[in-house]
């Protein structure tokens, strides 16, 4: 998995699949430590993947039905026999099928959006966070609350949040020893 670089920070881009959403708004949204124990599995389609295609056949059923309806229709007017009807559904369907990979990515959802998508990111305190205050992501000031005092201008990590409140940690200096 491809890992970048972000001044002292390293942000794996596996974390994405670690976030795991709250049940309901007031919860807290946490970071998942990944272990040796969750072997990445391709044997079985991804839940995302799989929301993705129902997603899409349910969108393709109203054209389906109103293919096969019009199929019908053209049957009695041109006194075309049973099996073309059928025919023509199953063509629809054979072309929705194959469309499907093409189209795959635009029906699969992103993953967290709002404050949960900061998670693992970097900020600088404006006003000291003693627990709570404000800090700045690029060019947003976000409400934080820290454990730990920080002071303007220091720099702190994203660890999770609750509601619209980041919930932040001062990181450590990696020592060379």
């Amino acid at each position: 998995m491809p890992r970048v670089q972000y001044r002292d920070a390293i942000v794996d881009h596996r974390i994405t699949n670690m976030i795991r959403r709250p049940a309901s708004a007031s919860q807290t949204w946490v970071i998942m430590r990944e272990s040796p124990s969750m072997p990445e599995s391709r044997s079985q389609p991804s839940a995302r993947s799989l929301a993705a295609w129902q997603r899409y056949w349910l969108y393709q059923l109203p054209g389906i039905v109103v293919v096969a309806a019009l199929a019908v229709v053209a049957a009695q007017w041109l006194s075309l026999p049973p099996w073309a009807c059928v025919l023509a559904t199953l063509l629809w369907i054979a072309k929705d099928a194959a469309l499907y990979p093409v189209v795959k990515a635009s029906y699969q959802t992103g993953g967290p959006t709002g404050p949960a998508s900061l998670i693992g990111s970097l900020g600088t305190v404006r006003d000291t966070l003693d627990p709570i205050g404000l800090i700045k992501i690029g060019p947003e000031l976000w409400k934080a609350k820290s454990s730990s005092p920080a002071a303007a201008g220091d720099v702190v990590r994203v660890v999770g949040c609750t509601g619209m409140t980041l919930l932040v940690e001062v990181p450590q200096p990696e020592t060379d020893g």
